[in-house]
């Protein structure tokens, strides 16, 4: 069953078993506020009729109010002296017996004098399934002691029941089927945006991640559930934009290497290179290049997965910022002044502190005029790497974009530097994934300065 018949299920049957309970205690109320009105009367009857015995003015016949209520008026051994003129003459109606100054009120199934068995049918305080109310006081008079009498029919309380039973039995049914048709109209109406966010969101592929579900406009939990969709389409949709320009970019650097090493291999199987070891520089140059490049896409596409890498372990930072000196030292170019590099270990990911190291350090090199300038040092219980070159630097405006993948803030120096536009990409992704930061500072040496904050505990 889906939430429309089940929730027009449930409403009908709480409303049924509501209104069915609503129902009996009608019934009930009714049954004994009328029960209690004529016991009211049948006393106030009695009273008044014991008042005149105790005066020792009792006519007979008693004066009535029709059939509704019958009095007699019996003295010490059961004897009829007085009575209502309908039953004058019959014999006493209940066989009962009340002490002066008491009163007792209760229901009898028959009365003597009805011809039904000639007996007591009972007495007692029960009122079901009895058909007569008896009032019964003791007085005291000039006579002796008496007993009044005053009786009436309950025959009006089952005339009520009657009646008002199979009204609400046929009601109950009505009451039901409009409360279903109802409940199901509206809940119809309530999902009906659901519909159509289900509709157009099964609509919504790889291929059309533009598509956006219909907002119904509407402040409640339906309302919120498409705005939280449509912005989760909206993530998904930059998401799959930005891994299309990824993978766009990656193909396209991925080919200008591949395609100079295709090149040099195909002149040189027509006609061997006078500078044969210059061949063979020029192509390891490109071989480094295509190596690099691929080490970095596989090192984002690890993070990107959410899994950093190997096991965590002490690394000893100035040893990795040194070897990575030492490597780039024998290309040329630019001096180094690692006179700021310190004793920092922590415990991290050694090949995410090498890929660190060696991205940082080779792009100061690749946009340093003469100089890199490297430093490591422990600050405020973290490891802190500063890494400045004397290069053109990077304007404030800038110093955020250069961490996304494939930018370039000067794109015609791309071959003459050698550069991947990954490079910083891979330092801002181990940087986070330790738990640390890297932002681009202030310069210290008129380029560009990098700072990393690594915590020295474990890896997140």
């Amino acid at each position: 069953m889906g939430i429309r018949s089940r929730t027009t299920l449930i409403a009908v049957l709480v409303v049924g078993v509501s209104v069915s309970l609503a129902m009996t205690a009608l019934v009930l109320t009714a049954r004994k506020s009328l029960i209690d009105q004529i016991a009211s009367n049948a006393d106030a009857r009695a009273q008044d009729i014991a008042l005149l015995a105790k005066a020792g003015s009792v006519p007979n016949p008693i004066p009535g109010r029709g059939e509704d209520l019958l009095v007699q008026v019996l003295d010490s051994r059961g004897t009829v002296v007085a009575s209502s003129g309908s039953i004058e003459g019959q014999a006493p109606l209940v066989d009962v017996k009340i002490a002066p100054g008491a009163s007792r009120t209760f229901t009898v199934g028959s009365l003597l004098e009805s011809g039904e068995g000639g007996g007591s049918q009972g007495e007692g305080g029960a009122d079901s399934g009895v058909s007569y109310l008896v009032a019964a006081t003791g007085v005291s008079s000039p006579h002796g002691p008496m007993t009044v009498i005053v009786t009436s029919s309950l025959n009006p309380v089952q005339q009520m029941i009657d009646v008002i039973v199979p009204l609400l039995a046929l009601g109950l049914p009505v009451i039901m089927v409009v409360v279903g048709l109802t409940v199901w109209t509206l809940t119809g109406r309530a999902l009906r945006p659901v519909e159509a966010i289900r509709s157009e969101a099964e609509a919504i592929s790889a291929a059309s991640l533009g598509l956006r579900v219909p907002e119904p406009g509407t402040a409640d939990e339906i309302g919120r559930l498409a705005e939280t969709m449509n912005r989760m389409l909206d993530r998904l949709e930059s998401s799959a934009a930005a891994q299309r320009r990824f993978v766009s970019d990656a193909s396209h650097e991925l080919k200008s290497p591949v395609a100079a090493i295709r090149t040099m291999v195909d002149v040189a199987r027509r006609e061997r290179p006078d500078d044969f070891a210059g061949f063979l520089n020029d192509l390891a140059t490109e071989d480094a290049r295509l190596g690099y490049l691929v080490d970095d896409l596989l090192v984002l596409t690890r993070f990107d997965e959410g899994s950093g890498g190997g096991d965590a372990v002490e690394v000893d930072v100035d040893d990795v910022l040194l070897g990575c000196v030492a490597s780039c030292e024998r290309s040329g170019g630019v001096g180094f002044d690692i006179s700021g590099i310190h004793p920092v270990r922590l415990i991290a990911e050694l090949r995410s502190v090498e890929s660190l190291a060696r991205n940082l350090v080779e792009n100061a090199m690749r946009h340093a005029a003469t100089t890199v300038w490297i430093s490591s040092s422990v600050v405020d219980g973290a490891a802190v790497i500063i890494v400045s070159d004397d290069g053109a630097g990077i304007a404030p405006q800038d110093r955020e974009r250069v961490f996304q993948r494939f930018v370039r803030l000067d794109e015609s120096r791309v071959r003459d530097y050698g550069g991947t536009g990954l490079g910083l990409s891979v330092c801002r992704a181990v940087t986070h994934s330790m738990g640390g930061e890297i932002v681009v500072t202030e310069p210290q040496h008129a380029g560009a300065t990098f700072l990393v904050r690594l915590p020295l505990g474990t890896l997140r």
